[in-house]
């Protein structure tokens, strides 16, 4: 690139609205195909299995954003991040 010369374009960097930890998960969730989820947690409930959270609110999609919270550092700490 010596004796030649470059040209450099600098554009603005758009401001991303930042989202919540429940719109995260959310989207975290639909990437890593949210259906697959919850049928795995119908088949649970079927067989008896138990959780710390409302399953059926999660299977309809209407857990309020507190519980999504309370959920989601439950998960943390289960996997050992938290």
């Amino acid at each position: 690139m010596r004796n030649n010369r470059v040209e450099v374009t600098i554009r603005p960097i758009e401001n991303e609205v930042q989202e919540t930890t429940a719109q995260r998960i959310k989207q975290f969730r639909k990437k890593h195909n949210r259906e697959t989820f919850v049928e795995q947690l119908k088949t649970a409930v079927a067989r008896g299995i138990t959780f710390d959270f409302d399953v059926q609110k999660v299977i309809d999609g209407t857990e309020t954003e507190e519980e999504i919270q309370v959920r989601y550092r439950m998960e943390k700490r289960t996997w050992g991040d938290g």
